[in-house]
């Protein structure tokens, strides 16, 4: 997934100056990236040097380097992450949240979010750019899990009533849950009650209602990834 796949680059490449950033630079590392995602067969030492010499040829001619050192550190996160090493926080013991009453972003009606696995985020006001930068991380997320995306849900928690109609299309599936749903006072106080709570940070329930990761708000979106692929299979 190209679109998740930039923010993976763009995580990795804070220290950067925009400008070298080259369009073909971000073209050959997005290659990249999907060939080390999409074939677990081909080590990722020759797909990192294939992208580097291809680099050679068809970009700047600093970019050989440049690929390699972000290259190189993806590469070496995907190896510790396959090592079986979660990316988020483990929250022990879970915290059980029971049935929850929420509601569809397309046209706010009762929804459930009972036996998938959901990731929740906080929206303390209106829908600001943070706001919409969960959305579309949660979204991608969940798009890039391919086949198993049916098994995961979206959940943002609003601390306000308001609407969410200029975001039902482009957010299909988005559920919600604000102070007009019996099952809010609740949850909240589940939520703050936990002593590391973090407001800003990204959660995962488990399909039986339980609260059990953690992920802080600048966590890297292919290790959120990564776990839930892992929670899956282990659950087949």
């Amino acid at each position: 997934n190209k679109s998740l796949n930039d923010q993976v680059l763009q995580s990795y490449s804070k220290n950067w100056e925009s400008e070298r950033l080259a369009k073909m630079d971000s073209l050959l590392m997005n290659l990249a990236i999907t060939e080390a995602k999409e074939f677990s067969s081909i080590p990722l030492k020759v797909t990192l040097n294939e992208y580097i010499e291809i680099s050679k040829f068809y970009s700047t001619p600093k970019s050989n380097g440049f690929i390699n050192g972000i290259l190189d550190k993806i590469f070496t996160d995907f190896k510790k992450e396959d090592g079986g090493t979660q990316k988020g926080e483990i929250i022990s013991p879970v915290i059980p949240l029971g049935e929850l009453e929420v509601y569809d972003i397309k046209n706010g009606a009762i929804s459930s979010i009972n036996e998938k696995w959901t990731l929740v985020f906080f929206v303390d006001s209106e829908c600001n750019q943070f706001c919409e930068d969960k959305l579309y991380q949660v979204r991608q997320i969940r798009l890039a899990l391919g086949k198993d995306r049916d098994q995961v849900d979206r959940l943002l928690v609003s601390r306000k009533v308001q609407s969410w109609e200029k975001f039902s299309d482009v957010f299909s599936g988005q559920k919600y849950i604000d102070p007009k749903s019996k099952s809010y006072e609740g949850l909240i106080k589940k939520f703050e009650d936990y002593p590391r709570f973090d407001r800003r940070g990204t959660y995962l329930i488990d399909p039986f209602g339980f609260l059990m990761m953690k992920y802080k708000s600048d966590a890297n979106p292919m290790g959120t990834i990564k776990d839930i692929e892992r929670l899956i299979k282990n659950q087949k």
